[in-house]
């Protein structure tokens, strides 16, 4: 086999029930001068039996076993095998119509760039699939602003739906980051567009993300240090663009990383993860000290938006009186809670 233009990474785990189907979906593509490489990350399913079966079926599709370590550790090492000159990732539960590949490749522009575009979210329980697209546009480093502004990328921070320059990652030493366990992709992709000159945005979706709805890791809860690494260094990377990318006027972003924010101060109460009184105080006066801007942007709906008024008059004692009972009742009624989140 020459080499490749593009590689195809599909990072495998436990995913022997939708894995043909994703396969499929890859091998059936317009554009036909790729490399699949099936990362298997210690599945404990059939998974590695179907991945043997296909690339027994056809000499573009690589397999490559690994331990488990999570599925940044399966995209870093598929980076690190990929011998094509530009890269598209696939999550193993997905699909991709007959077009994906050859939409995202033909509007490249050079291999300072990225290629954007939307995706379908499907529910596998029959609900109508909602439609992220974009339209077409091209953007330098003087407006990538409007990336975040006008298209409102960080709704869109999976590496999915992406053509991404294998060269460009490797001379600039970008990696998923294994310490994240969740956003860790956005912050890729943030990393990624912040070493680069142009992004291209086209229309379409020919992504096909689908939803179990029945938990994912963004609905995942974690320790404070956890959710508060997510939020700094998503702060960090816009502070480093502010010039181009106008993060502190742009209420959008603030209001985005706001919600990690305060996912990181939700966690202080969580029973999983709860700190004490004292620690609590401290961390919110620290917070409220150096970060003003999120609190002031962030909105949230229900019981926590009165809590959340409390925090921005620097009622720092009372708010945490009032977010402590809320989080008690929360996990003391779980049934009545729920029923209030889904009709509120």
């Amino acid at each position: 086999m020459n080499k490749p233009e593009i590689s195809v990474i599909v990072p495998v785990y436990n995913a022997e029930k939708y894995l043909s189907n994703c396969i499929k979906s890859i091998l059936h593509q317009t554009f036909q001068n790729f490399e699949l490489l099936l990362i298997n990350d210690g599945s404990k399913d059939s998974s590695p039996e179907v991945c043997k079966k296909y690339q027994l079926c056809d000499n573009r599709i690589k397999l490559f076993n690994k331990e488990n370590g999570g599925v940044s550790s399966a995209r870093n090492y598929g980076i690190d095998k990929a011998l094509g000159n530009w890269i598209v990732f696939v999550d193993s539960d997905d699909s991709i119509d007959e077009n994906y590949i050859y939409d995202l490749y033909k509007n490249h522009i050079d291999e300072n760039c990225i290629v954007f575009q939307g995706f379908k979210r499907i529910s596998r329980i029959g609900v109508e699939a909602i439609t992220s697209e974009f339209k077409h546009d091209i953007l330098n480093k003087n407006n990538f602003d409007r990336l975040f502004s006008e298209h409102k990328i960080l709704y869109c921070g999976n590496p999915f739906g992406k053509l991404f320059n294998k060269q460009h990652i490797i001379n600039n030493n970008l990696r998923f980051n294994t310490n994240i366990d969740f956003g860790e992709d956005l912050i890729f992709v943030l990393e990624y567009i912040e070493r680069i000159d142009k992004v291209v945005l086209i229309s379409g979706t020919n992504y096909n993300y689908f939803i179990d709805n029945n938990g994912s890791l963004s609905s995942k809860k974690y320790s404070f240090e956890k959710e508060f690494l997510i939020f700094e260094t998503m702060h960090n990377i816009f502070m480093r663009n502010n010039s181009s990318w106008k993060y502190d006027i742009n209420n959008f972003c603030l209001r985005y990383n706001a919600e990690f924010l305060f996912r990181s101060i939700f966690s202080l109460y969580r029973k999983e993860h709860k700190r004490s009184r004292k620690e609590r105080i401290q961390i919110l006066r620290n917070l409220k000290t150096k970060y003003q801007s999120y609190l002031a942007n962030y909105e949230s709906l229900g019981l926590f938006n009165w809590g959340n008024s409390l925090l921005k008059k620097d009622y720092i004692l009372l708010y945490d009186f009032y977010t402590n009972i809320l989080f008690f009742a929360r996990d003391s009624f779980a049934g009545i809670w729920n029923r209030y989140q889904k009709y509120r």
